[in-house]
């Protein structure tokens, strides 16, 4: 993830607006406002792709599973994994952004319920229900760093592989 990546996630709306307007004596260098440019232009998008979701056909779920509501303890009941919930998740992100895995970690990023299932001192039921290590380098694309890849980025791409494969019936 980018620096203006995480700034956006980081930094609301107004936030990134007004280091990219002020020019005061305690401004930011030209880098840091081109960076802020760039988390604005992100966060805009995002906040597009979020306010489509919720206003689409299974907006509620989206509403439900972003906020860490109901339909995320109703997963955790059902399959005994939080990583379900978070798969129907990034599977309805993914589907909105047209399988831009970058847009769409972002995204989850932002979420509450991304947010608290990462951390295992949130987790209701231990250690056993927290998410992956999302951020953290998988191990067997670490030996080149020029292609290291996460593990959230390993899982979304695993998900689009099987979101693209044509259903049996």
């Amino acid at each position: 993830m980018t620096y203006a990546e995480k700034l956006s996630i980081l930094l609301t709306n107004q936030q990134l607006k007004n280091i990219i307007e002020y020019d005061g004596p305690r401004s930011v260098n030209q880098y840091g406002k081109d960076q802020a440019r760039q988390a604005y232009q992100y966060w805009n998008d995002d906040a597009n792709v979020i306010y489509k979701l919720l206003d689409g056909r299974s907006g509620e779920k989206f509403k439900q599973l972003f906020s860490n509501g109901q339909a995320v303890f109703d997963y955790l009941e059902k399959y005994h994994s939080i990583k379900y919930a978070m798969g129907a998740l990034a599977m309805m992100i993914l589907r909105a952004t047209k399988f831009d895995k970058k847009q769409t970690n972002r995204i989850l990023h932002r979420s509450p319920a991304f947010k608290f299932w990462s951390n295992s001192d949130n987790s209701p039921a231990g250690k056993n229900s927290v998410f992956i290590n999302w951020d953290q380098i998988y191990m067997e694309t670490n030996m080149d760093p020029d292609n290291a890849k996460t593990h959230g980025e390993i899982y979304l791409e695993n998900l689009i592989i099987k979101m693209k494969q044509p259903v049996e019936v």
